[in-house]
């Protein structure tokens, strides 16, 4: 075990009332630290404290993998508590964080920076994982349904969506998050340098997203907004590749809304 290579670790700390200030309750690490992974550096948590992803972009030379934990004490009642408090719970030292999944893309290249952002909405249910610096002619989990490949360059970005595997609970084991698509950038963004992906975001309810990318046209950058529908409620074929443009030969998951520039 190394100490101090900038592996990373991840603090959780929780308090019992709104009158007490915050207590340690566990602090996390990936399950085989890395030197230089930065565990940590990126991470979110789902809105009833359930379910942490944590992002370590810099594993295997900045190829990237994000880890999922989930909790299950009585944290979760977190957010469902009047500011946000833990009231009679358990001993605090008691709550307890348990690894479920580890998160890569197979594909990936060093300097992809999997784990770069991370969103996670509808309580743990849907993931959704960037890599900002992976390269743009890379054919990606749906390869045979992205015929069009971009010109080869780095730091195109790609942006990964994972959903629970079942109608589970979270809490209790056994969950597992599977990639449910592979959102790329409008093409006029297909090119090297955009960073596709900079930083993600979710509402609560995983219904509408948001994704940067600042180095966009000569790094004026530029936010694209639109709208997650899951695979349950309208995917009744193979998986496919959801792209961002519209494709009227695929069923359309992802509804782009808007393109913010300023």
């Amino acid at each position: 075990f190394f100490f101090d290579e900038e592996a990373g670790a991840v603090y959780v700390y929780v308090r019992r009332s709104e009158n007490v200030s915050f207590e340690l309750a566990k602090r996390l690490q990936a399950p085989q630290p890395q030197p230089a992974a930065f565990f940590g550096y990126k991470l979110d948590i789902s809105h009833d404290a359930s379910v942490l992803v944590i992002g370590a972009d810099g594993e295997h030379d900045y190829t990237g993998a994000a880890y999922i934990y989930t909790s299950n004490s009585d944290l979760h009642h977190f957010a469902n508590t009047p500011h946000g408090q833990l009231g009679n719970s358990p001993d605090i030292d008691a709550a307890s964080w348990h690894f479920a999944q580890r998160l890569t893309i197979d594909d990936a290249q060093p300097n992809s920076n999997f784990g770069g952002a991370i969103a996670v909405a509808d309580r743990g249910r849907v993931v959704m994982v960037a890599a900002p610096g992976a390269v743009c002619d890379r054919r990606g989990a749906f390869a045979a349904h992205n015929a069009e490949i971009a010109p080869a360059g780095p730091d195109c970005g790609s942006v990964f969506v994972y959903e629970k595997s079942d109608a589970s609970p979270v809490l209790g084991g056994g969950a597992h998050w599977n990639l449910q698509a592979e959102l790329r950038a409008p093409p006029a963004l297909r090119a090297a340098g955009s960073l596709w992906g900079w930083h993600v975001a979710l509402d609560p309810l995983a219904r509408t997203y948001a994704i940067s990318a600042p180095h966009a046209f000569a790094k004026s950058g530029m936010v694209s907004v639109g709208e997650w529908r899951s695979r349950a409620e309208v995917l009744t074929g193979i998986p496919i590749q959801r792209n961002l443009e519209n494709d009227d030969n695929v069923v359309d998951e992802i509804d782009v809304s808007y393109h913010i520039e300023l």
